[in-house]
């Protein structure tokens, strides 16, 4: 899967196991004037703004209960999907935005929570998926012609799906391989530098651009023809993709070496095992592999 061509004693086995379900907001949605706050940029709100205060966990380091924030002017202007997401490392506290809330706690587990709204988009028809769930009809009217057009728009501001990750290496007891030779504990580290240090779990998907979305695909000028029932599969099968490819990326940097302006900040390889791992990786370089 990495491209390390190692002999089968040479190998590491991992196992990376995600688990998501949609959230019920009942008890956990608070709508607030925004005249209370600022955004990041210290904008004022607009007349009749609400905010949106998803509750299952504070960020840190407030203490407030909050997990993530909306705005209702943003849910009603903008015309595509959009994402945010919350994250709780059970190892990394240094990496940690939230505390999740105890039901939500899981030991030994990552926790996500991820907030996914159709904003303004208007649905041909209703979609029953329980993230981008769309009942409510609304009509508009062309100025030109005063033909009517019926659409549904997402019943919340944001479907809210949580998550959990477990990342199993050769210490977990379910996995084979707890003693590890020399050239094992270098490859072992690689890996585990890229989780560790490079974020490849649910957390990417937050930033990338355009939002990480299948759903995207089916957007025309603000509208769309409508979700299948099951549409927060195909994200969750998206995402997985998408940081599979990343977590690839990141582990072949291993061989190909960090760009020259993070070189001073890079320990190059220094024994034996090390620059063997380096001999091992394939890598993608001009006019093919090597």
């Amino acid at each position: 899967m990495f491209g390390i061509n190692a002999k089968p004693q040479h190998r590491v086995p991992i196992r990376k196991r995600t688990t998501c379900a949609p959230l019920t907001t009942d008890g956990y949605l608070k709508v607030t004037n925004r005249s209370l706050y600022y955004d990041e940029t210290g904008n004022a709100p607009v007349p009749d703004e609400l905010c949106y205060e998803w509750k299952y966990g504070s960020l840190k380091p407030f203490e407030t209960g909050t997990t993530l924030l909306g705005s209702s002017f943003v849910v009603n202007r903008t015309k595509n999907y959009s994402m945010a997401v919350a994250w709780s490392h059970s190892q990394l506290d240094d990496l940690t935005r939230f505390s999740p809330i105890d039901s939500l706690s899981v030991p030994k587990r990552d926790v996500f929570i991820l907030a996914l709204s159709a904003n303004g988009i208007g649905f041909r028809n209703e979609s029953g998926d329980p993230i981008f769930a769309a009942h409510q009809l609304h009509r508009s009217l062309d100025p030109n012609t005063f033909d009517q057009t019926n659409f549904f728009v997402q019943d919340e501001p944001a479907g809210i799906l949580g998550c959990t990750e477990q990342g199993e290496g050769p210490a977990d007891s379910e996995l084979p391989g707890l003693h590890l030779n020399d050239k094992q504990n270098v490859t072992a580290f690689a890996i585990g530098s890229a989780i560790q240090n490079w974020g490849t779990d649910l957390s990417l998907v937050a930033g990338a651009e355009p939002v990480s979305s299948q759903a995207t695909e089916e957007v025309d000028a603000g509208a769309s023809v409508g979700l299948p029932s099951d549409q927060w599969h195909v994200e969750f099968e998206g995402w997985g993709q998408f940081i599979l490819a990343t977590f690839q990326q990141v582990v072949a940097s291993y061989a190909i070496g960090p760009p020259q302006v993070y070189s001073s900040l890079v320990t190059p390889p220094t024994t034996k095992e090390e620059r063997e791992l380096c001999g091992r990786q394939k890598m993608k370089a001009s006019g093919g592999f090597k």
